[in-house]
């Protein structure tokens, strides 16, 4: 389940912050953790490439 961090930031500190595994998304004022793919997926994303 994605992670939700309950402080409010703005787009320009989000952009300073770090990159992390999984990746991140700012939506509003949010920060939504991305969840990591499923293995089926990876997969067909490694076909189609």
């Amino acid at each position: 389940m994605p992670q939700i961090s309950s402080n409010a930031i703005t787009l320009e500190e989000f952009i300073k912050l770090l990159e992390t595994k999984p990746a991140c998304e700012y939506i509003g004022v949010k920060i939504i953790q991305k969840p990591m793919s499923k293995i089926r997926h990876s997969r067909l994303r490694a076909k189609l490439m």
